[in-house]
């Protein structure tokens, strides 16, 4: 019998196995969530550009109406800025492309320097911030990273607590691990979304609500540095309580 080597070579399949539908459902899951919370944070910022820009067409020049619109269309387009740089860091941090300066760096002078650039954010929304860090630790980190980590989860906890509460930064040593806290006296993380915070574009801590919320990549920002430095970070939650703790070995014995 003649044999038809076309028909004999395996025919490539369209599917890679019975994970793949899901797989590609996950990814389009996230595609429609990304470009609704892309839609949702963008409108705000946008509509107040077209407004500003309206009003500073009819304006008289130099005027007191005039001099605000300005103000409001730079600090609209600097938000928009932010906004594309922290996707774009995602993306970087997501793909290993990005560059540590790994180095002995001391904690309590870190979470100093964090508590204080905070405080202005902090005084603004009537929040107190408050530092517990008895004991210098030393932690081989990038002091940058340690920075930027940091003012991520600063921002998410005051963004989360009561007017007139304070935030607790935490130190402390546990066995051969230098444990930073990161405390708020909120509302909780929902049971159903508390899986789920550190992942990019993630809910809101209360689900659907999404009021000031922002893009939702601040905690998958702060996961991932603190992987790229040997360290993990989990969180724990309960109505009027929630705490994330920042683990990674400590040089000092």
């Amino acid at each position: 019998m003649t044999r038809n080597p076309a028909r004999d070579e395996a025919v490539p399949s369209a599917t890679c196995g019975p994970t793949a539908p899901r797989e590609l459902e996950s990814v389009r899951r996230a595609s429609v969530q990304l470009l609704s919370i892309l839609g949702h944070e963008l409108r705000n910022p946008l509509n107040a550009l077209v407004t500003s820009a309206e009003v500073l067409r009819s304006a008289p020049p130099g005027s007191a109406v005039a001099e605000s619109a300005r103000a409001v269309i730079a600090r609209q387009t600097r938000k928009l800025s932010d906004m594309v740089d922290r996707v774009l860091e995602v993306g970087h941090l997501m793909t290993d492309d990005v560059a540590l300066s790994i180095q002995p760096t001391e904690l309590q002078a870190a979470l100093q320097a964090a508590v204080s650039a905070a405080a202005p954010q902090a005084d603004a929304s009537g929040h107190a911030l408050a530092l517990d860090a008895p004991n210098p630790i030393r932690v081989n980190a990038d002091p940058v990273r340690v920075a930027q980590v940091m003012a991520q989860l600063l921002a998410n906890a005051l963004r989360h607590t009561p007017a007139g509460t304070a935030v607790v930064v935490s130190l402390r040593r546990d066995g051969g691990d230098a444990v930073i806290g990161v405390r708020d006296t909120g509302p909780g993380i929902d049971a159903a979304v508390l899986p789920h915070v550190f992942d990019p574009f993630a809910p809101s801590r209360r689900g659907a609500d999404r009021t000031g919320a922002g893009l939702g990549v601040g905690l998958a920002l702060a996961r991932r540095l603190i992987e790229m430095q040997d360290g993990s970070i989990t969180v724990a939650s309960a109505p009027g309580r929630t705490v994330f703790e920042w683990r990674m070995p400590a040089l000092d014995p």
